[in-house]
């Protein structure tokens, strides 16, 4: 059985086996909520993911180098990795750096992981351990991707046009501070593309602070 998930701000879109549902999730009837409790107990992933969808999360603008952006894009950058980050779920904007200079999708982050607590996961294994002391000169925290989506590009030209005291962010900051301009970009970063989930379940010690990154 294939369950492909769709969820954007305020719908959930579910298809399963060619049958689909759109609602709104405020809205939605009792039969609804049936047929959903019967994919949640069936897909642990997606119940998961479900689940934390439901609680309300801060929104931020978050930025970077295009390298990474374009490794989160293709799914093999599942971790992001961080000197400083807040300590819980975060959904945001990805802002660009130039020389793109746009906000070109959005993301979902789990809570941080301290790096050092994979040092004793991982003190066995050598190689791990040499990467992991590497990572640990640069970055502090590693933050599960969880979902990536593609969205409709918002050139820096639009933002600052919208805005022209629109400053773009050195590493991030939080939209709901900014109630106009988190209005005007989720109303046209809009989705393009299937919402990417990952999994997190069974994690190869390769993805571990991976040399790449």
């Amino acid at each position: 059985m294939r369950i492909v998930v769709k969820l954007a701000w305020d719908f959930v879109f579910i298809s399963m086996n060619g049958n689909a549902i759109l609602s709104n999730i405020g809205n939605m009837s009792p039969d609804y909520w049936t047929y959903m409790i019967c994919i949640i107990l069936l897909d642990r992933h997606f119940s998961n993911y479900l689940l934390r969808k439901l609680v309300i999360m801060r929104t931020m603008l978050l930025s970077f180098k295009p390298e990474w952006y374009n490794k989160i894009m293709d799914g093999s950058k599942i971790f992001e990795y961080r000197r400083t980050f807040p300590n819980e779920e975060i959904m945001a904007y990805m802002y660009v750096s130039s020389p793109v200079k746009m906000i070109v999708g959005r993301i979902h982050l789990g809570k941080r992981i301290d790096i050092n607590t994979w040092k004793e996961q991982y003190k066995a294994d050598k190689e791990v351990c040499e990467r992991i002391d590497d990572f640990l000169t640069r970055h502090t925290y590693a933050m599960p991707v969880l979902s990536f989506q593609m969205t409709k590009e918002i050139e820096l030209e639009i933002l600052r046009k919208f805005n022209p005291n629109f400053v773009c962010p050195q590493m991030y900051y939080y939209l709901d501070n900014y109630p106009e301009l988190f209005d005007f970009i989720r109303k046209n970063a809009t989705d393009i593309g299937e919402l990417h989930i990952n999994s997190f379940v069974n994690i190869e010690k390769d993805e571990i602070c991976r040399k790449q990154y």
